[in-house]
C-alpha cells in the first residue's frame, strides 16, 4: 500500500501483518491437523452419525449464545486499565455458564422428541458439561488477544488441536461411533483452561464486582442479539434440513457446508483475530482506520479468492480422494455453497470493524432484516433435496455479504468502490486462473495414470502457479504484498 502512510497507520498495519502471519501459520497447522482427523472420521463414520451430532450441536450452540455477553469485545474495546472489568466479567461468565448448563439439560429431551432421535438428549447433556469448564479460562484468553500475544495464542491452539485430533482419531478407531465427535471436546476444553492460566498471569478475585455488570451488558447486548440472529442465519438451514430431510440428509449437507467453508475458516478467520485489537487502537482515527481496513481486505482477497475458485473446479477430486466415494453425493452441494464461502471470506472483517468502533448495532439490525429471506429460501430449497437447500443457502448468503459491506461502508463514510478496488486484482486474476485450469484439465487425455488424487495434486499446484504468474503480470504491487505475507508466515513457522 502507500509507502507514505503516516507512522501510526504503518505501525498498526505492521502489527496486523505480524499477528496475521502468526495466526495464519498456526491456523493452517491447527486446521490441517483437524482436517486429517476429519478425514479419518468421515471415512470411519456414516452420514447419519454426522447428522445426529449436527442436530445436537446446533441447539447446543444456540443455548451457548444466550451466554454471549460481549465480554471479549468489551474488554478489547476498552482503553486503559481493565482489571476491575476483568474480575466482573469472570464471575459474569461463570454465572452464565452454570445457567446455560442447566438450561441445556432441560431442553435436550424436547429437541430429541422434535427430531425423533433419543440419542440427541445424551449428546446435548455431554456438551452441556463443557459450559461449567470453559468460562474458567475465558478472561485469560481475551487478555492474550487484547495484548496481541499471537505467538502464545498460536502455540496454545496448536497443542489443543493436536490433542483434539489425536483423541478423535483414537475414538473413531476404537469404535466409539458418533461419540468420537463429542467426547474429545470436553477434554480439550479442560486442557484449554489449564493452558490459558499458565500463559497469562491474571487471576480472578473473590468478589463479584457486580456493579460493572450493567455496563458490560449494555455494550454486549447488541452482540448478544446479533449473535442470536447470526446463529439463526447460520443454523436455520441445519434446523430446517434436519426436520425435512432427516439425519442422513443433514449429514450430507453439513459435510458439504463444512468443507465449502474450509478456505475462509483457514485463511480469513486468523487475519480477523489479529485485526480486532489493531483496529480498536485506531478506532477514532478514521483515515488510519480506513487505511488498515483496505489493506486487510486486499490481503484477505489475495488469499481467499484463488483458493475458493480451485476448490470449486476440483471439488469431485477433493471429496473422493480425501473422504471416499460414499461422500460423492455431497460434491454438488459443496460447489453450490462456494459463492457464500467467497463472500464470507471477503467480508469476514465487517463484524470486527463494527465491534472495533463500537457499532455492533449495525450488524444486529442487518441480521434482523436478512433472517426471513434465509429461512424462506432454505425451507423451499430443502423440499428439493440436499442440493436445493445448498443452492438456497449459497444464493442468499452470497448476496448478503456485498449488501452488508455497502451498509457498513456507508455508516463509516467510506466508499464501497474502495472495497471493490481492494479485491479487484484477486477476482480478475483468479478468474483467469480458473479458466486456465479448467481448460488444461479438459484438454489432458484420460490416461490410465490419471486418478482423483493425482488430478487434485497436479491441477491444484498448476492453479497456484498460474495465479502467482498472472498476478505478477497484472498487479506487481499486489504480488509483492502477497509474497511478503507468505514470507512472514514461512518465517514464523521456521
Amino acid at each position: 500500500m502507500n509507502s507514505d502512510a503516516p507512522d501510526g497507520k504503518r505501525g498498526v498495519s505492521q502489527e496486523v501483518a505480524r499477528g496475521a502471519a502468526w495466526l495464519i501459520v498456526g491456523n493452517l497447522i491447527t486446521k490441517t491437523v483437524g482436517f486429517l482427523a476429519g478425514v479419518v472420521a468421515a471415512r470411519g463414520l456414516l452420514p447419519v452419525d454426522f447428522g445426529v451430532v449436527a442436530i445436537g450441536r446446533t441447539f447446543a450452540v444456540l443455548i451457548q449464545l444466550l451466554g454471549n455477553l460481549g465480554v471479549g469485545a468489551f474488554l478489547i474495546h476498552q482503553r486503559g486499565e481493565v482489571e476491575e472489568y476483568c474480575v466482573a466479567a469472570f464471575w459474569m461468565n461463570l454465572a452464565a455458564g452454570v445457567g446455560l448448563c442447566g438450561l441445556q439439560i432441560l431442553a435436550a429431551p424436547l429437541v430429541a422428541t422434535y427430531y425423533g432421535d433419543p440419542v440427541i438428549t445424551r449428546i446435548m447433556w455431554v456438551i452441556a458439561l463443557g459450559y461449567l469448564v470453559t468460562p474458567l479460562g475465558s478472561i485469560h484468553s481475551i487478555l492474550l488477544q487484547r495484548e496481541m500475544r499471537f505467538r502464545a495464542m498460536t502455540l496454545r491452539d496448536l497443542g489443543l488441536s493436536g490433542l483434539a485430533s489425536a483423541l478423535t482419531i483414537a475414538a473413531v478407531l476404537g469404535g466409539l461411533g458418533l461419540w468420537s465427535l463429542v467426547l474429545p471436546e470436553l477434554v480439550v476444553g479442560a486442557a484449554g483452561v489449564v493452558l490459558n492460566w499458565w500463559l497469562h498471569p491474571w487471576r480472578p478475585r473473590l468478589r463479584l464486582s457486580a456493579g460493572h455488570w450493567p455496563r458490560i451488558f449494555r455494550y454486549g447486548r447488541y452482540l448478544l442479539g446479533d449473535g442470536l440472529l447470526a446463529f439463526l442465519n447460520n443454523n436455520a438451514d441445519y434446523m430446517i434440513i434436519g426436520k425435512i430431510l432427516g439425519p442422513t440428509g443433514l449429514g450430507l449437507y453439513s459435510f458439504a457446508y463444512q468443507r465449502s467453508m474450509i478456505v475462509p475458516d483457514y485463511l480469513a478467520a486468523p487475519v480477523t483475530s489479529a485485526a480486532f485489537p489493531a483496529l480498536a487502537k485506531v478506532q477514532h482515527q478514521r483515515d488510519a482506520l480506513a487505511h488498515v481496513y483496505y489493506r486487510l481486505a486486499k490481503a484477505t482477497a489475495l488469499l481467499v479468492v484463488p483458493a475458493v475458485v480451485l476448490q470449486g473446479i476440483l471439488a469431485q477430486e477433493f471429496v473422493v480422494t480425501l473422504y471416499g466415494a460414499k461422500w460423492s453425493a455431497a460434491v454438488l452441494a459443496m460447489q453450490l455453497l462456494l459463492p457464500y464461502a467467497l463472500t464470507r471470506g471477503l467480508c469476514v472483517h465487517l463484524g470486527t470493524l463494527l465491534n472495533a468502533v463500537g457499532r455492533p448495532d449495525v450488524g444486529f439490525k442487518y441480521s434482523v432484516a436478512a433472517l426471513p429471506f434465509l429461512v424462506s429460501a432454505v425451507f423451499i430449497g430443502a423440499h428439493f433435496g440436499v442440493n436445493g437447500a445448498a443452492m438456497a443457502t449459497g444464493i442468499v448468503f452470497g448476496l448478503t455479504g456485498p449488501i452488508l459491506t455497502a451498509i457498513v461502508f456507508r455508516t463509516m463514510g467510506w466508499s464501497f468502490w474502495g472495497f471493490v478496488e481492494s479485491s479487484r486484482s484477486a477476482l480478475v486474476v483468479a478468474a483467469g486462473m480458473g479458466v486456465g485450469v479448467w481448460g488444461i484439465r479438459a484438454l489432458v487425455p484420460e490416461f490410465a495414470w490419471r486418478t482423483s488424487g493425482g488430478d487434485l495434486a497436479l491441477f491444484g499446484l498448476l492453479g497456484l502457479l498460474l495465479f502467482a504468474s498472472l498476478l505478477f503480470l497484472w498487479d506487481r504491487d499486489a504480488y509483492s504484498e502477497l509474497m511478503g505475507l507468505l514470507r512472514k508466515a514461512v518465517a514464523r513457522s521456521a
